[in-house]
């Protein structure tokens, strides 16, 4: 890729990350499944619960605001700052990275629940909350026939071949600093990706096949749909916008960063909200 190009791009593609303080944070604690479930594999999520936007991945995928995998003994323990939050847990029962949007086969719990509701937690500086055992889950089947209106197309490498795996992230700002409005599910074999929104409005989408904040690992797939400008994408209520296909490269050597339990979720300048 032309140097130029890359540079122009590296702002957009790797946005700041903004990393509270220890004495900031609180703690969030729990275990999930049932009495009988033993070695489990998944992830626990937290989202931001201050915008009303509740997540449920029948009708579409918001990026949570940090997640970590669950210990083999279903017990999970999340660190954020104060502030009010949902939260969420996958069972892993289908093969894949644990971290990531839910597969058809994996079982949710907690939000939503299997009655429609949501575990909502208000989290104050230096507190522990213990929200105790949920043992009550429902088996993912992907979307609804009846979700929201979004954007779908095809990822394609510099080549022109189609690049399955990655992830589709919408965003509300040109600079891509603020918070996704949404995700894809991962593309598959022929590159395709359904992004689900819950709002009409204007977005730009940003490619990358890691779902945690920061930049790539080598070798990921990155891309802006407009390339180094990118390009707005008008969504109309109730309607899905076809044929945006994104074109994307390998992150060049020397862009590895390190991987911790918790992962920060591409958040950007919280300050850009």
């Amino acid at each position: 890729m032309n140097r130029m190009i890359w540079l122009l791009l590296s702002a957009l593609l790797f946005p700041a990350q903004v990393v509270a303080a220890d004495g900031d944070t609180g703690t969030i604690r729990g275990t999930v499944g049932g009495h009988g479930q033993t070695a489990c594999r998944g992830v626990v999520s937290l989202w931001d619960g201050s915008d009303g936007r509740s997540p449920d991945p029948r009708r579409y995928l918001i990026i949570p605001f940090s997640a970590v995998n669950l210990a083999p003994s279903c017990a999970f323990e999340l660190q954020a700052p104060a502030g009010s939050y949902y939260v969420g847990a996958l069972l892993r029962k289908t093969p894949g990275p644990e971290l990531g949007p839910p597969r058809p086969g994996d079982l949710v719990f907690m939000t939503p629940d299997p009655h429609g509701g949501v575990v909502r937690v208000e989290l104050a500086a230096g507190q522990t909350i213990d929200i105790g055992n949920h043992a009550e889950g429902w088996r993912y089947e992907g979307m609804q026939a009846d979700a929201p209106q979004g954007v779908s197309g095809t990822v394609r490498d510099m080549e022109g071949k189609p690049v399955a795996g990655v992830l589709v992230f919408a965003f509300a700002d040109a600079e891509m600093t603020r918070s996704p409005l949404a995700v894809s599910a991962r593309t598959d074999e022929e590159g395709r990706y359904l992004l689900r929104i819950d709002r009409p409005g204007q977005v730009y989408l940003r490619v990358k096949d890691d779902y945690g904040g920061g930049a790539p690992v080598d070798g990921g797939y990155v891309g802006v749909f407009g390339g180094a400008v990118p390009a707005v994408i008008e969504v109309s209520a109730a309607e899905m916008t076809a044929g945006r296909d994104i074109q994307v490269f390998k992150v060049p050597a020397g862009r590895i960063r390190s991987r911790g339990d918790a992962v920060p979720m591409p958040r950007g300048e919280k300050s850009s909200n």
